[in-house]
């Protein structure tokens, strides 16, 4: 498991912030891993990530990148418990 923390000063939470992100990441993987050719992504549960826009751009994003993404995957809202959350934690600066 890979995780990968990108930083804003000021940012709006959308989809197109999402798939930016998304596509840096893959972006980031093909530059350290070119060999990949597929992947599982998992996401928190945040509203930016489920939505349609993000759902069915995010396959024409990995498509650019040669990567063929096996599933996407949401982890469960439990009020900041979840897996994405505790890793978060370990490396937000106050």
């Amino acid at each position: 498991m890979l995780t990968f923390m990108h930083s804003f000063e000021s940012c709006t939470q959308d989809s197109s912030a999402a798939l930016a992100i998304i596509d840096d990441v893959f972006t980031v993987l093909k530059g350290i891993m070119p060999e990949i050719n597929s992947f599982y992504l998992r996401q928190d549960n945040a509203g930016c990530y489920h939505c349609a826009s993000t759902l069915l751009s995010v396959y024409r994003v990995a498509t650019k990148h040669r990567i063929n993404l096996k599933c996407v995957d949401f982890a469960d809202p439990q009020s900041g418990k979840g897996s994405c959350d505790h890793t978060a934690a370990t490396i937000k600066v106050t």
